[in-house]
């Protein structure tokens, strides 16, 4: 294995942790497993994890799981068209559920840059570090909950501007009436629709300028 190149390789991994793209995030990854990290090396795995746990997008777990589904010689394949010219928007995915981020994630793939925080706390963090276009916002979240998010976004002048659109099962009139009292700017129903998810990134993506 190549030391030197695979710190730079983890070097890489962190910077790509930091901007919160999920595309670029697996590229690292499948540079330090090209470079020779192997995938059944405990120590090695560890030191991802290691890192990604200093970090809000993605949790120990996902990351080692996405290291070993990922091949040793390829990179993720960047060159197909994007949807659109929504390629350089950014999309911020927050639910404490990591099932319900991936289904997101897989959805949204390759039409948009996606960030991932798995609770109220992060999502503030992440929005503070890197600034998004459109926020998919789950409500009912330990901690600080979707409803919450949102009204300390909309309270500071730098965030009022991002729409957010809540991701949830609850279906009483109700919480849609606190979630648009808050500053929500639409709902999302789970279980997802994949059309009617990109239909919605789509419209609120086009119109955030």
């Amino acid at each position: 294995m190549d030391k030197v190149a695979l710190v730079k390789a983890m070097e890489s991994l962190k910077d790509a942790l930091d901007d919160g793209d999920v595309e670029t995030i697996e590229g690292a990854v499948a540079d330090a497993v090209k470079l020779g990290l192997p995938q059944d090396v405990k120590d090695d795995v560890q030191e991802i994890r290691t890192l990604v746990d200093e970090y809000d997008f993605f949790t120990a777990a996902d990351i080692a799981e996405r290291v070993a589904q990922l091949p040793k010689t390829q990179k993720p394949d960047k060159t197909h068209k994007r949807m659109d010219d929504l390629s350089e928007k950014r999309v911020l995915v927050v639910d404490d559920t990591k099932a319900n981020v991936d289904v997101l994630v897989e959805t949204l793939r390759g039409s948009c840059k996606i960030g991932v925080a798995l609770s109220g706390e992060n999502a503030l963090k992440a929005v503070e570090r890197n600034k998004p276009d459109l926020i998919l916002l789950d409500v009912l979240m330990p901690g600080i909950d979707g409803y919450e998010v949102c009204r300390r976004l909309k309270a500071n002048p730098e965030t009022a501007g991002i729409p957010v659109v809540f991701v949830t099962a609850l279906e009483e009139a109700a919480s849609r009436e606190t979630g648009f009292k808050v500053g929500g700017a639409d709902f999302l129903n789970k279980p997802f629709e994949a059309a009617e998810v990109k239909a919605c990134v789509a419209k609120h993506l086009g119109s955030s300028g």
